[in-house]
């Protein structure tokens, strides 16, 4: 259930049958809320209303698309990405070089879970047609930990490491 909380923050509403579930499972709707309002990526409504849907959508509910997975990273996780032949929602990175002079004078950095982040806000939007998912072993399967639209991006780096996707990536605010 921990999951689906976290998966909240990369929508902007859910279904009336995914909050049900939420507060089931101790949730309140204050709670709910302030996850969908945090910044970041997000589904557009039209392609999924909880993260159940959006893994329909995706066809991973189905055992054949779980047969050939990629070897797990070296954190011990399973990335996999998904190209879509439609807009799924919006990226919350984008790539520095794309920005304006306004935009990068405007980039400030901040901690995050101990990591120190770029964050700029910009006014439009960043379209994606990619979904990223990443799975964990745990219990004799394989769950879900996250699962967003976006670019495929590496964890953040640790204790001020370069990273090549990093040092060209910043999160976005909109």
């Amino acid at each position: 259930m921990d999951t689906l909380y976290h998966c909240l923050t990369h929508f902007s509403s859910i279904s009336e049958e995914a909050v049900e579930v939420l507060q089931q499972a101790g949730y309140s709707l204050e709670q709910i809320e302030e996850q969908l309002a945090k910044p970041g990526s997000k589904f557009s409504s039209s392609f999924g209303m909880s993260p159940m849907q959006v893994l329909d959508r995706l066809g991973v509910r189905c055992p054949e698309v779980l047969k050939n997975l990629p070897e797990p990273d070296p954190d011990g996780r399973i990335r996999l990405s998904f190209a879509m032949d439609q807009t799924i929602g919006t990226d919350g990175v984008v790539d520095v070089r794309t920005l304006s002079e306004d935009e990068l004078s405007a980039m400030r950095t901040e901690s995050r879970n101990g990591c120190l982040i770029r964050k700029v806000r910009i006014s439009r939007k960043v379209p994606t047609c990619e979904c990223q998912m990443v799975l964990a072993e745990g219990d004799d399967c394989l769950h879900v930990i996250t699962l967003y639209p976006g670019v495929k991006a590496p964890p953040l780096p640790r204790n001020g490491e370069p990273d090549p996707f990093w040092d060209n990536h910043c999160f976005i605010e909109y």
